[in-house]
């Protein structure tokens, strides 16, 4: 028997991604219109974005390539 608060779970879920994707498409055409690049760039960096994580869901090497490269970034340490 789902409670309340289990029906509502998936909701938020897609609240908090419509949210997410908003904001980001709006911080991102602020940042394009102030440093006066084209609008086509953000579109073709999502491209880029979504086709290197494509290939890391693909393939193991890739992803723990990924997993390293953001471990690096974010200053953590990955265990194997």
């Amino acid at each position: 028997m789902l409670t309340s608060a289990g029906r509502r779970k998936p909701d938020l879920v897609v609240a908090g991604l419509v949210l997410s994707f908003g904001l980001t498409t709006l911080f991102g055409s602020i940042v394009l219109n102030s440093l006066s690049l084209p609008h086509d760039l953000l579109r073709g960096a999502g491209i880029v974005v979504l086709v290197v994580l494509g290939a890391g869901s693909i393939s193991r090497r890739v992803g723990e390539l990924l997993v390293l490269i953001v471990a690096g970034v974010a200053g953590l340490k990955v265990l194997h």
